[in-house]
């Protein structure tokens, strides 16, 4: 041996057999079993469970013997849409491919038909809240569109009153600003002409925003002088 250090095996009259090996596995990923595996892993299991329970060396008849239809790849398939895409129960599965329930239950249990169940659902109501935003940005952009119509004719409306002279000029101006209003709010303008952010916040906010509050301070103190109203 090179360093004198290193443990030595011996036997009993002192003879070395061997060295002592440290091994190191820091280094060495830990490995995650997949689907794939875990599946794989469970099936190995049954066949051993099928087997000790039935007294019946062939796995395959012996799994059959407990689970009928367990090999039929068709049935299998039929369970496995019926339960993970159509979200229907283990007894209406097993109806569906003509197979006894615990059938299903070990074909779900094995291939772990729960998980895939869950992200089928998941993917459902995803796509069902996109499907209702889409729906409801669809009306609102309707409902706009004729508001701005109403509101035009509205103003138009005002007009060819006050030019014809059916109308004071009062009641027109009125009737003019509300629906000048209503199509400044629908379109983001202010009365300023800036147009609003899409939060619904304008220029004119923000500038108002960052004003400081005028302080007005009296000399002598005090507050400054009421004046009683005669």
């Amino acid at each position: 041996m090179n360093n004198p250090n290193e443990s030595i095996l011996t036997t009993e009259l002192g003879t070395p057999i061997g060295e002592v090996v440290l091994a190191d596995n820091a280094h060495v990923p830990e490995v995650m079993p997949n689907e794939q595996s875990v599946e794989e892993n469970r099936e190995a299991a049954l066949r051993t469970q099928a087997t000790e329970l039935t007294g019946d060396p062939d796995a395959d008849k012996a799994v059959a013997e407990l689970y009928p239809h367990y090999g039929d790849a068709e049935k299998r398939k039929l369970a496995m849409t019926a339960y993970v895409v159509e979200q229907k129960t283990i007894a209406q599965a097993a109806e569906i491919a003509g197979v006894p329930e615990r059938t299903v239950s070990m074909w779900s249990y094995n291939g772990q038909w729960d998980q895939l169940a869950k992200k089928e659902c998941a993917a459902r109501e995803s796509q069902a809240k996109l499907e209702l935003a889409r729906i409801r940005a669809e009306k609102r952009t309707r409902i706009v569109q004729e508001q701005l119509e109403q509101a035009k004719q509205l103003r138009d409306k005002a007009i060819e009153k006050l030019n014809e002279g059916e109308a004071s000029v009062k009641p027109a101006a009125e009737a003019w600003a509300a629906a000048a209003k209503v199509e400044h709010t629908l379109t983001g303008l202010s009365e300023a002409g800036t147009v609003a952010d899409i939060d619904g916040s304008s220029d004119d906010k923000k500038k108002d925003a960052g004003k400081q509050p005028l302080v007005v301070v009296f000399q002598g103190g005090g507050l400054p002088p009421v004046r009683r109203a005669t």
